[in-house]
């Protein structure tokens, strides 16, 4: 994945109304996976391997218009930059870092208040609604939905904001 790719994938994001955790983009690594091209545009590899004579495979994927992503790639970020300048989207790679830095923090803050909120044995734990309530807004739906995930074995992030409403109410 390339710089070009991270920009695609927050706006895409964006686009689809995704919360931090989304926005935060592709990560530079997760578990065995590192990107290491992901400060690189797309061209300035070409151009490192046209200067070496290396050849590289396009996925004939990227060429259909049906996707999303390669809407955005041929029309959409061409689109922007006529309107706002070249490299009016290299700012969101960096947003991202950020976001996920963000995500990262406020996801231990909600652990942390979850402990609080939470009544019972680990196995059993109920929920303090009441306790979650007086937490800061921007850590509510993350305490229920961690709660929530712990409950059903699911990701947090497969629950949404009206899941963790719901539990609220």
């Amino acid at each position: 994945h390339t710089r070009d790719d991270q920009i695609e994938t927050v706006l895409h994001r964006l686009i689809r109304g995704a919360g931090r955790h989304g926005l935060g983009g592709i990560p530079e690594r997760r578990g065995n996976v590192v990107r290491p091209l992901l400060g690189f545009a797309r061209e300035e590899l070409r151009d490192f391997l046209r200067a070496r004579g290396v050849e590289w495979r396009e996925d004939s994927s990227n060429e259909d218009l049906g996707y999303l992503r390669n809407r955005l790639r041929r029309r959409v970020i061409p689109a922007i930059e006529a309107e706002l300048g070249a490299g009016a989207l290299e700012h969101l790679p960096a947003l991202a870092s950020a976001w996920r830095e963000e995500e990262t923090y406020l996801d231990a803050e909600a652990s942390r208040y979850g402990e609080f909120a939470s009544i019972g044995p680990s196995t059993a734990r109920r929920l303090n609604t009441r306790a979650v309530r007086t937490a800061p807004a921007a850590l509510r739906s993350r305490i229920v939905r961690a709660w929530l995930a712990e409950r059903t074995g699911r990701p947090a992030t497969s629950f949404s904001r009206a899941d963790s409403e719901a539990v609220l109410a």
